[in-house]
């Protein structure tokens, strides 16, 4: 089988996978239990969270451990909502639904939310961005890569236009498809708060975190036993914040060959789609993360292309595993992707474990099925 929906999820790395049984095994203790292999979990525990924040140019007290990016990204926008009347939340068009949905939930509540528009190679315009921002914008969240299309937003420079005309505006960032693909420093882009989750990098199922540069100001979403300094309550997933901070040495460490690697087989990909393929249009930006590319095929239905693919060995995806049961794509949508070529989107989506030439079968595998698709079409 040929995975090549690692936007949706990456296959765990052995040596990551192997150190998680271990610890499962010899350090299964509570870490906020006072004996003494209990307080030995706890500095294991400590010493994965100042891994991490290494890996993203921070230190430790920055760094709150969740379940995942759903959980951290509720958290930054819940955990810094205000209860002034006046104050405005901006969102892009382009967030991921942990995000999207948790806007459309502050609406609900009688929020005034506001949305910056992405253009049609799928980035926050800047221009648009900046005339939203006033003296009563209080939080702002923008997607660092789109994870439908790769589009790569600059966070620092609009992290810079929202803090110009209001210093004291509260910037996240969901990191979920950049960190340990391109290169991040949550210091130098200077956001309030950023968003990783570990699935997305080799690194297991249900652990993620948020850096949070002020982390007194941040309020609680969950209550209970007031692990990690009463910021997130629960007892804490050891050996999955281990792996997490395992897998994030390894993805950071190699991140400039890798990047390499999978531009390589992105273009590969697009060189043949072009000479082989008609009516189709690639959505992405001349800023564009390697690591997915999503193609929109005029007139067919992407659904059926990844069905068989899927009877030949290969695994694509149609967009966000979160919302891929729906039948609409709207981030595509916005961009401006019509109706006849929306339908038949796709989206391919690489990893480190991906080589050419399961990419090279997988091509003419797309390539064999568009044309039956299209034969059967023209009947």
């Amino acid at each position: 089988m040929i995975y090549l929906d690692n936007a949706s999820t990456t296959k765990i790395f052995e040596s990551v996978n192997k150190k998680i049984f271990e610890l499962n095994n010899e350090f299964f203790y509570n870490p906020s239990a006072l004996y003494k292999p209990a307080t030995d979990t706890a500095k294991i525990l400590e010493s994965a969270r100042e891994e991490l924040a290494k890996n993203m140019c921070t230190t430790a007290e920055h760094i709150i451990f969740t379940s995942g990016a759903t959980e951290a990204n509720n958290m930054a926008i819940f955990g810094f909502a205000t209860g002034k009347k006046d104050a405005e939340y901006i969102f892009s068009t382009g967030e991921h639904p942990s995000v999207f949905n948790v806007a459309e939930t502050l609406k609900m509540q009688n929020k005034i939310v506001r949305y910056t528009d992405i253009s049609n190679n799928g980035i926050v315009d800047e221009e648009k961005f900046k005339n939203l921002i006033n003296q009563n914008t209080h939080f702002v969240s923008i997607i660092h890569v789109s994870n439908e299309t790769g589009a790569i937003n600059d966070i620092k420079k609009l992290c810079q236009i929202a803090h110009q005309k209001n210093p004291n505006i509260i910037f996240h960032a969901d990191g979920t498809q950049a960190f340990g693909k391109i290169y991040v420093d949550v210091k130098d882009l200077d956001v309030d708060c950023y968003t990783i989750s570990a699935h997305k990098f080799h690194g297991p199922k249900g652990v993620g975190a948020l850096y949070v540069k002020n982390p007194d100001k941040i309020k609680a979403i969950m209550f209970g036993g007031g692990q990690q300094k009463g910021k997130r309550s629960g007892t804490e997933n050891v050996s999955g914040y281990v792996g997490m901070a395992m897998a994030s040495t390894i993805a950071v460490k190699n991140i400039q060959s890798n990047y390499a690697q999978i531009l390589a087989l992105k273009d590969y990909i697009k060189q043949e789609i072009t000479h082989n393929c008609t009516d189709f249009k690639f959505n992405d930006a001349k800023n564009n993360s390697p690591y997915i590319l999503s193609v929109s095929f005029k007139g067919l239905r992407g659904e059926v292309l990844l069905h068989q693919l899927e009877e030949q060995g290969v695994l694509v995806g149609v967009g966000s595993a979160c919302s891929s049961k729906k039948q609409n794509n709207r981030v595509l949508e916005n961009m401006g992707v019509s109706k006849d070529y929306l339908l038949g989107s796709v989206r391919i989506s690489f990893s480190c474990q991906n080589t050419p030439s399961e990419i090279k079968i997988a091509t003419q595998s797309l390539i064999e099925q568009y044309k039956i698709l299209k034969e059967k079409m023209s009947k």
